[in-house]
C-alpha cells in the first residue's frame, strides 16, 4: 500500500512540473522514489527495472533514456 501511495504522490508531483534530475555529479540527496532524487543515468536504471516506475513515470522515464 505504501509503495503504490508514493507513486501515486509522485505522479501528481511529476506533472505538475517540468522532469528534473539530479547533476550527474550528485549525491543522493532525498529517499524518495521521484525523479528529482536521481541522476538520469539512475534513473533510466530504474525505468529499465522496475515496470511500475516506467508506466508511473511515463514522461521522466522516457526523458532520462533519451540521453
Amino acid at each position: 500500500m505504501m509503495p503504490t501511495l508514493l507513486l501515486v504522490i509522485g505522479l501528481v508531483f511529476t506533472q505538475a512540473e517540468p522532469v528534473r534530475f539530479l547533476p550527474d555529479d550528485a549525491q543522493v540527496a532525498c529517499r524518495a522514489i521521484l525523479p528529482q532524487c536521481f541522476r538520469r543515468s539512475d534513473w533510466a536504471d530504474l525505468c529499465n527495472s522496475q515496470s511500475e516506475i516506467r508506466l508511473s513515470f511515463l514522461e521522466a522515464c522516457q526523458a532520462a533514456q533519451q540521453h
